[in-house]
């Protein structure tokens, strides 16, 4: 989770050559909500859904 917040700050600060953040289901918590703040605004997370369950 540490590396991901970084990779995000990073990304981030390179404003006119940032990249788009994309993950995957783990990143799907509170955790990179509260510590990744701004820097993980329009991040794309690819979350599993089953629409029986």
């Amino acid at each position: 989770m540490d590396t991901a917040i970084a990779l995000a700050q990073a990304n981030a600060a390179q404003a006119e050559n940032s990249l788009m953040l994309i993950g995957e289901d783990e990143l799907y918590n509170p955790t990179i909500l509260i510590e990744g703040g701004d820097a993980i605004a329009g991040m794309v997370l690819a979350v599993p859904f089953d629409p029986v369950q």
